[in-house]
Formats: structure tokens, sequence, C-alpha cells
């Protein structure tokens, strides 16, 4: 169960986190990666010859690896409008959602004002 919500998780994060010129490649991507490492977590079981703790020591260190990466480097897209351009996306930065929501809701203004006024 906890492996198909990380799996929707990491969809959900992706569609909102990648700008719309590059949407579906970053999913291409993500998917991929998940694929390729989901084909070899089989051969992972297998370092129970080597020391019967082993596959579960190396699956909770990837876990809490891909947590601490979340927590740090994905930033909070609640509230936040998406980001259309690769510029807008590197702007988005953890930490400073705020000031990118205020930044792209007055580049929302200012290009519609600017459409009126021609």
């Amino acid at each position: 169960m906890t492996v198909t919500t990380a799996y929707c998780i990491s969809d959900l994060y992706a569609a909102e986190v990648f700008p719309t010129t590059v949407r579906n490649m970053g999913i291409y991507i993500i998917m991929t990666t998940g694929a390729v490492v989901a084909a070899l977590a089989p051969y992972l079981n297998r370092l129970t010859d080597v020391f019967y703790c082993l596959p579960g020591l190396l699956y909770g260190v990837f876990c809490a690896l891909g947590a601490l990466l979340v927590f740090f480097y994905i930033p909070e897209t609640g509230k936040c409008p998406l980001a259309q351009t690769l510029d807008e996306a590197e702007r988005l930065v953890r930490g400073h959602e705020d000031e990118w929501i205020e930044q792209m809701y007055g580049m929302n203004t200012e290009m519609s004002v600017s459409s009126k006024q021609t």
C-alpha cells in the first residue's frame, strides 16, 4: 500500500513541479527511473546471502534518503500557480514559495493590463 502511495505521489509532484513545456519529459524520466529500480529490487533481495538484514537495511536507507531529498529540495506547491516555462520553474525554490506566488500573480496582472492597453 505504501509503495502504491509513493508511486502516486511521485506522479503528483512531477505534474506540479515540472513546467508545462517539459512536463511530459519529466514524468517520463520519473516513471522510467521507477521502473528500472523496481526491476532491480528482486536482485537486492538476494543480499540475504551476505547478511540476513541487508536488504531491509538498504530499503530503509533508500526510503530515508528519498524522504530527506523531498523534504529539503521539493518546494511546497499548494496554492501555487503552475509554472509555464523553465525560467518560472527555476525560480520556484523551497522556502521561497510565497515570493514566487507574489511574483507569478504580479506577472499575470501585468500581462493582463498590458494586453488590455493594446
